[in-house]
Parts: structure tokens; sequence; C-alpha cells
């Protein structure tokens, strides 16, 4: 019985590799080929996360503003880019964070703010993760300004 399995397993994953038409029983699912005009639709993406980091940007949204579904959205997005929108969403306030940091000397509150997020505890955690340091200890290290209770919260 289990040689039978194991010769009828190894069939399917041959068609499947071949393009066979078992696929669909499998659930597997084919890449998505991205046209030029995919490729656009998702710089455009791409472009307007950029552009607007602390703007709510979901799939939904994203999909329907570019032109393509969901599913090729965020497939062609990770293959293009080489990340999801997500990851590239945090990973933009992120740098808008840095920036304001280095540049103005606003209060940590306001700049988590502006970069998307609503609550100062969740930007810090978020920074944190990213830079490995919380925002005081980025500024302390990186010499930009004096670290003395700017940021608007304890420890921050």
């Amino acid at each position: 019985m289990k040689v039978k399995v194991e010769v009828e397993v190894e069939a399917l994953i041959y068609q499947a590799a071949i393009g066979g038409s078992n696929c669909r029983e499998m659930k597997i699912k084919k890449p998505y080929s991205l046209s030029n005009y995919d490729k656009a639709c998702l710089e455009r993406v791409k472009t307007s996360i950029e552009d607007n980091p602390a703007s709510v940007h979901t799939i939904k949204n994203l999909s329907a503003s570019a032109g393509i579904n969901r599913n090729k959205l965020n497939y062609g997005f990770k293959k293009l880019f080489g990340s999801s929108i997500h990851q590239f969403v945090i990973r933009t306030r992120m740098e808008k964070a840095k920036q304001m940091l280095s540049e103005s000397e606003l209060p940590i509150k306001a700049i988590a703010q502006l970069a998307g997020y609503r609550n100062t505890k969740s930007f810090i955690t978020a920074f944190k993760k990213l830079s490995g340091l919380p925002p005081s200890q980025f500024v302390k290290k990186m010499g930009l300004r004096q670290a003395r209770g700017w940021w608007g919260m304890g420890d921050g």
C-alpha cells in the first residue's frame, strides 16, 4: 500500500512540474507572469506608498487604484521589490521617522503620528525592532541632538 501511494504521489508531482491537468486538483498555484503593464502598476503602488507612508494602505485600496487584482498585487510586489507590501510600508515609515529624528526637533509623539502610527508605544516598538534601538537611543547614538525628554514619553 505504501509503495502504491508513493508512486501516485510521484506521478502527481511530476504532472504538476510539467504543468499537467492535476495542478488544480492538487491546489498548486502556478506563479503569475507579470506583464509590462503589471510592472508599471506595481511601480505606481510603490511610489504611492513612498510618497504617503503615513496613509492607511489596504490591499483592497491599493489593488483598486493600481488596476490589478489583490493576488497579483501581493505576488507581483514581492517578486518585483523583494518584500511584502506590509513590510515595505513599515520600512518606508521607519525611514521617514529616521529622517525626521535626524532633521527635526519634533517630539517622538509627533514623529510617530507623521510616520503613520496612532500609538506612540507601537511606533517605539516597531522602530526598535527594525533599527535595534528605541528612537531616543538612536538619536543619542547618532549624536543628532540632545535626548532630554523631547520624545514626550518616559524612556522612548
